[in-house]
């Protein structure tokens, strides 16, 4: 994102957004792939990975949200 900014000339608002967007999309491919792996609990694990404050939690910016 850094690219896009000096290369670019992108305005900070719009990198801000894009950089949520990728942590979001990044939340969602390991919520996915953790529940395909679960034997037994897929709904619950489902339920609770589609809270909202399990999802702003995923898109905030910031190196806990992926961990």
């Amino acid at each position: 994102m850094g690219m896009a900014g000096r290369v670019f000339d992108t305005p900070v608002m719009l990198i801000y957004y894009l950089i949520r967007l990728s942590y979001l999309a990044a939340y969602i491919c390991l919520t996915y792939f953790a529940i395909r792996c679960l034997p037994y609990g897929k709904w619950t694990m489902g339920l609770a990975a589609l809270t909202p404050m399990a999802i702003m939690q995923g898109s905030i910016i910031s190196p806990d949200s992926i961990t």
